[in-house]
């Protein structure tokens, strides 16, 4: 068949004639392939579901929101712990070890003190109010209290005592609750991770 169709282009008619033949599918004697049909099924099922009439009352299928995702604020952790027993050795030995440290802290502080009175004249003027008073120089020597060898031999001869008395408490402390742990427990400490 032959159509005839007049096209206006511009100002002008333009008269166009074409025939228009259908194309017939080829003859073969193998069945068709899937890659061929797939198309020609595939546009009926899109219409059809274009064409579905609205259901009142119903609402279409939303796809479920994301989940929202927590953001994890990482805990301190907390373990409770009890002090069962205490070694008396590793307590004499750390006890020790510290009360050397503080007898040394003792010299130091005592020489630096006496430097410190030394110097700003304190002892000069003691012994000169000693002796202007009703007691003779004769019978008290003040000087004699005030040497710096003596004073710093009495402060470690101290030391040394405390650093025996420090020691033996300290063990014979660990021992006590070693004995008052099995008892009761021991003391609860709850740590953390902070």
């Amino acid at each position: 068949m032959a159509d005839q169709n007049k096209v206006t282009v511009g100002s002008e008619n333009v008269h166009v004639s074409a025939t228009v033949k259908p194309l017939a599918p080829k003859q073969s004697s193998a069945a068709p392939s899937r890659s061929a049909a797939l198309p020609a099924m595939q546009a009926p099922i899109r219409d059809q579901r274009a064409q579905r009439p609205a259901i009142p009352g119903a609402q279409r299928r939303q796809p479920a929101p994301a989940p929202r995702r927590k953001i994890r604020v990482p805990r301190a952790r907390r373990m409770r712990l009890s002090i069962t027993k205490i070694d008396p050795w590793s307590v004499a030995k750390v006890s020790f070890l510290l009360s050397i440290a503080w007898g040394i802290i003792q010299v130091v502080c005592t020489s630096a003190l006496y430097a410190i009175l030394a110097a700003a004249g304190v002892f000069t003027s003691v012994e000169k109010l000693v002796t202007s008073g009703s007691i003779t120089a004769g019978s008290l020597n003040v000087a004699s209290f005030f040497d710096f060898g003596k004073i710093i031999s009495i402060v470690v001869v101290f030391a040394i005592l405390q650093v025996l008395l420090i020691v033996i408490m300290s063990t014979l402390a660990a021992f006590i609750y070693n004995v008052v742990a099995m008892l009761v427990g021991g003391v609860h400490v709850t740590l953390g991770d902070d």
